[in-house]
């Protein structure tokens, strides 16, 4: 049987109204020889009835599997690449689409380059659905990256020191649908992903970026972003479980990043870096928490914490909670300063 150049890997969850899009998306590529791997975890709409009646269509391309419970995304691409047997790997979001020679031009630069990851800078973003979603595809205007963006294919240095401060410096998207990765070189390093329900990409790209011997930055648009409002917002209960999922890979995820440090002979060598990223990890989750916990009060915080993480956190879990939640009142604080900071210069000014 013949080795897939690609294999695409989607972890898919009541995404009934996208995931036809996606599958439109894939028929499309100019680059053929791929196979495509959704996760299904547990969806209870339509959307596995629509990946069906796909599978005639991608003529034995497309493999659907089903998670047993509802797991979350880390595990669903766990099991994606444990099943894929092509030579790279690519991962999208359900809600998402890809441009029709993305594949084609991906693979061809990792082949050129023999590379352990291919990283694309910049991506597509839109609204919608359907023709509303493909008029309005525009490039995405978030911050641009420390550095500028590069012009041409370009390997980025192995000297680790460099790699990780560019790392601290936001130098690298976290998005794991960003990057072709070879899958060779993931299953020798065992990289995979935290299963967590919460957003677990930074761990997976903190890994790569550090393991990686041939990590290559293109300036090829390969991606089509899908911008929804978020889900969780509305209800004290609805943000409460929302901040449970940030505050879930702070907790669990750091200790998971610093035991993989442990073991690598430039961190231990090195402990400012260490140090560096742990408190960027560990800032860049309490701003999340913080943006999500404006309509919770301390004590309801309080009992996330203790009730879903006491285990964790043993016998220390009254101090470590207290610590967490005066991090997240300092930054409404702080908020509340510069706001009103901002309203006496603008009246000033007047």
């Amino acid at each position: 049987m013949e080795i897939p150049c690609v294999s695409v890997i989607v972890p898919m969850y009541n995404a009934e109204k996208y995931i036809g899009e996606l599958l439109e998306s894939l028929l499309a590529q100019t680059l053929k020889n791929f196979e495509l791997i959704i996760v299904d975890d547990c969806s209870t709409d339509k959307s596995r009835e629509i990946v069906e009646s796909y599978i005639e269509k991608f003529e034995g391309r497309l493999n659907l599997m089903e998670l047993q419970t509802n797991s979350g995304a880390g595990v669903a691409r766990n099991l994606g690449l444990e099943m894929s047997r092509g030579k790279y790997v690519f991962f999208m979001d359900s809600d998402d689409i890809i441009t029709k020679t993305a594949l084609n031009e991906m693979f061809g630069i990792a082949e050129d380059f023999q590379a352990d990851v291919v990283y694309c800078e910049k991506y597509f973003m839109s609204e919608g659905t359907g023709e509303s979603f493909l008029k309005n595809i525009h490039v995405a205007d978030r911050r641009i990256q420390s550095g500028g963006f590069i012009s041409k294919p370009t390997v980025i240095t192995e000297d680790l020191k460099i790699r990780i401060q560019e790392w601290i410096k936001n130098r690298f998207w976290m998005t794991p649908w960003l990057r072709l990765s070879s899958r060779n070189f993931l299953v020798k390093n065992n990289i995979k992903f935290q299963p967590l329900y919460s957003q677990n990409d930074y761990g997976w790209t903190f890994f790569e970026l550090c393991l990686a011997k041939t990590f290559v930055r293109i300036p090829n648009i390969c991606y089509v972003r899908r911008m929804r409002e978020n889900s969780l917002s509305g209800s004290q209960k609805s943000v409460a479980e929302f901040l449970y999922r940030w505050l879930e890979k702070t907790v669990r995820g750091i200790k998971d990043v610093d035991n993989f440090m442990r073991k690598m002979d430039f961190f231990q060598k090195h402990p400012n870096y260490r140090y560096a990223v742990l408190s960027k990890w560990i800032n860049d989750d309490l701003n999340n928490a913080f943006q999500v916990s404006m309509k919770i009060p301390p004590h309801i915080i309080d009992e996330i914490i203790m009730k879903k993480f006491k285990k964790e956190l043993g016998e220390h879990d009254a101090l470590i909670s207290c610590l967490l939640i005066n991090s997240i009142m300092l930054r409404r604080n702080l908020a509340f300063a510069n706001q009103k900071i901002m309203e006496l210069s603008e009246s000033a000014q007047i």
